[in-house]
């Protein structure tokens, strides 16, 4: 269901650990332990990568 927002997380466990993930949660609202129920939807997969970008300065890969 939602394995983009998985990959997303993913990207930024290698880029940033922990606390990376932890700062992407609380801007999307969406816990990363929650994350493989959420729907990929194009709206929120746009609001993960800004946060992405925000948090670790680069660019979240295209999933």
């Amino acid at each position: 269901m939602a394995q983009k927002l998985v990959k997303l997380y993913d990207f930024v466990h290698d880029h940033g650990g922990a606390t990376a993930k932890m700062r992407v949660a609380m801007k999307t609202l969406v816990p990363s332990n929650k994350a493989e129920q959420t729907p990929d939807s194009p709206e929120l997969i746009e609001k993960f990568r800004a946060a992405i970008r925000e948090v670790t300065g680069l660019e979240a890969p295209n999933v």
